[in-house]
């Protein structure tokens, strides 16, 4: 029955996971400058959705961490053509931007590396 759960619950917390970290993310990038917290905010994003996806699933195998990359890219490249289309402060296309291309550094990492990310606990 877990296990069920925790399929139907990995997108969800994914999703959760990638706004929180991505809003906390763009307040410190704030301190910085504007471009900085809009690249800060898509990549934080991006690591949150990825590994917390990766954590909570059952199962921790390419298919599952290609499938969250997958769509981390497309959310991404959406934000950013969202904005483009849309927005007159075009500089907020860094945030979709980084998202995509920080999403494809995990393409290199294992699935099992990438869970280990989200550490709860001690060791």
């Amino acid at each position: 029955m877990l296990t069920i759960l925790r399929w139907i619950a990995f997108l969800p917390a994914a999703f959760v996971a990638s706004i929180l970290v991505g809003t906390g993310f763009y307040w410190v990038g704030t301190f910085f400058g504007e471009f900085y917290s809009y690249v800060m905010c898509g990549a934080g994003g991006a690591g949150a959705f990825i590994a917390v996806g990766l954590f909570v699933s059952p199962k921790r195998n390419n298919a599952v961490k290609w499938t969250l990359i997958v769509l981390s890219v497309l959310i991404g490249v959406l934000g950013a053509v969202a904005v483009a289309l849309g927005d007159d402060d075009k500089l907020k296309m860094a945030e979709g931007i980084s998202m995509a291309i920080f999403s494809l550094v995990f393409a290199y990492m294992p699935a099992d590396e990438v869970a280990k990310l989200v550490r709860i606990g001690p060791d």
